[in-house]
């Protein structure tokens, strides 16, 4: 029996498994007819429309819910086109269990969980140092923002303990209701919008641990993070993903080449696991809040790599165009240069007399025809003189085919 709810793999084994024939009960009427149906009634002009057609002699529409106007075959053959309820293999779900863990925000949020509870105490007690003695600092929500700010500055290369003292001595916290949160203003206030540098490798950034044990597992997983980013680009290179040829261009042949190709695909490769930004066209999307500084620097990261490229680009856009603009100027210079010689040229010719029986003065020059005369309203400016910069980069080189490189 059918009432329509079925996949296709329970529908193959009920009619597959008879010993001399297999029958099936379909339920044309849906059973969503015998559940109460919320909401108001049908509006009465919509069955008034469908008596009208009807009489006129046009087939009125097709009620879905109308058992005679759904066959079984209709029912079965639904089921079978647009039901699947297969599921994967053990060793598919294994394989796609695999691919999860071997992922850089799994990896990722393993790392932050077994670190920063270690850096948010050495911020304590760097805090703590540099309070003077006497200072009672009592515990605060606002904590939290100045460890982030801490963060960020010493992803930037700056020296937390020395952030911290500066931002203690600039000004006696006598009064203050919430050391943290003024601390933290002050840095904010001193540093404002930190931009780090390229992250360096995880390996680099195991923090120290009294735990051998655990040492061991940090910079084990360390080295898996970074074996995973350098995985990321040598996938993207081989399979020419779209979010990497859209960003970088298609993958170079040359063998350098295509290994500084490799290295930015790297960098945007591991922002977009980290962060989740899966878009093909875009491949960073906006900056990330403030309130991440690890995923901001991942971004600072990919952005890096995209700004290279979008200046090498720019430049080789820009070589055709100088080429333009340089035989432009020099074919004004020439119409310039001709346009002086003539004006020398009429301004040497005699006036003649005006006779008597002339009505006015004769022109100097005889003139061409009105209508293949050009009207000089003023005489030409001198040219602004092309920048030696662009004459030095012009003067021989082939721009077409730096172009096409």
């Amino acid at each position: 029996m059918f009432n329509g709810s079925e996949d296709r793999q329970h529908v193959y084994v009920a009619l597959t498994r008879g010993t001399d024939q297999n029958t099936a009960y379909v339920f044309t009427t849906p059973t969503k007819l015998s559940d109460p149906a919320p909401g108001t009634r049908p509006a009465p002009e919509l069955g008034r429309y469908d008596r009208l057609t009807a009489q006129a002699g046009s087939p009125a529409p097709a009620d879905p819910d109308d058992p005679g106007t759904t066959s079984a075959a209709t029912v079965l053959a639904e089921i079978i086109a647009g039901r699947d309820g297969a599921r994967e293999s053990a060793s598919q779900a294994w394989q796609q269990s695999l691919a999860d863990a071997d992922h850089l925000a799994v990896l990722h949020a393993m790392w932050t969980a077994e670190t920063t509870p270690d850096r948010e105490r050495r911020y304590r007690t760097l805090l703590q140092s540099a309070l003077p003695p006497g200072t009672g600092q009592q515990p605060s929500h606002q904590e939290q923002w100045l460890h982030r700010t801490l963060r960020t500055a010493e992803l930037a290369g700056l020296d937390p303990a020395e952030v911290l003292a500066r931002a203690v001595a600039e000004r006696d916290l006598t009064g203050a209701r919430d050391i943290p949160a003024v601390i933290d203003a002050r840095i904010r206030r001193r540093h404002g919008d930190l931009i780090p540098p390229p992250a360096a490798a995880w390996s680099a950034q195991v923090p120290e641990t009294d735990d051998p044990e655990r040492g061991r597992f940090l910079a084990h997983l360390a080295a898996v993070m970074d074996d995973r980013r350098r995985r990321i680009g040598e996938h993207a290179a081989a399979s020419s993903l779209p979010w990497a040829v859209t960003a970088l261009g298609a993958v170079p042949a040359d063998p350098a080449a295509r290994l500084a190709w490799q290295q930015k695909a790297v960098a945007i490769g591991t922002y977009r696991e980290l962060s989740g930004h899966d878009h093909p066209d875009d491949p960073v999307g906006p900056e990330p809040a403030a309130n991440s500084p690890d995923l901001r620097a991942a971004w600072q990261s990919a952005r890096a790599a995209l700004t290279q490229d979008d200046v090498r680009h720019s430049r080789e856009s820009w070589l055709p165009a100088l080429a333009e603009t340089s035989r432009r100027i020099e074919e004004l210079a020439a119409r310039r240069h001709d346009l002086a010689t003539r004006m020398t040229e009429r301004q040497r010719l005699p006036v003649p007399a005006e006779g008597p029986n002339s009505p006015g003065i004769s022109a100097a020059v005889p003139l061409a025809a009105a209508h293949s005369r050009t009207a000089i309203l003023q005489p030409p400016k001198p040219g602004i003189p092309v920048s030696p910069w662009i004459l030095e980069r012009l003067a021989g080189r082939d721009l077409n085919h730096e172009a096409a490189d």
